[in-house]
């Protein structure tokens, strides 16, 4: 989880995905986070704050925990060019919410969940991040960050 220019970008996946690769390759970035995170709807957006664990990603440390969240970014490998590509409707609906984590499993449960993520994602942009290796992020990111305050895909 990075912080870059003052705003919070999550990158999603499984274990082995490249998350911990990314936020290397973001080289503007810090991270603030490594594997866990808490989002909170606030009247100005939403926030993500940094849980304490997770494994350290050998890139540099935030001195913050909490920021403005923006963007959640599933993370892939790719060979050709780094990219974000936002998602909409249903895909970012799907996106966000294999990555949350819960100990209630009950039907009430698990909608409420829905609810609540279908809230959040319409408050940030949601999508994916392609990253090649030793390819710098930063660039890419800041584009996709600009296009998110457009509000353009």
């Amino acid at each position: 989880m990075l912080e870059l220019d003052g705003v919070g970008v999550l990158f999603l996946g499984p274990s082995g995905a490249g998350k911990s690769t990314a936020a290397r390759l973001a080289e503007a970035g810090r991270c603030f986070a490594y594997d866990h995170v808490a989002v909170f709807a606030t009247a100005d957006g939403p926030v993500v704050w940094g849980l304490p664990g997770g494994t350290a990603a050998a890139a540099p440390r935030s001195t913050r925990a909490h920021f403005p969240l923006r963007m959640a970014l599933r993370v892939r490998q790719g060979t050709a060019a780094p990219a974000v590509m936002f998602h909409d409707g249903t895909e970012a609906l799907f996106a966000l919410r294999e990555s949350v984590e819960s100990a209630e499993s009950s039907r009430d449960g698990e909608e409420a969940r829905l609810a609540a993520v279908m809230r959040l994602s319409e408050r940030f942009q949601l999508g994916a991040v392609t990253t090649v290796l030793e390819r710098s992020l930063t660039p890419v990111l800041r584009d996709a960050l600009q296009r998110s305050v457009r509000g353009t895909q």
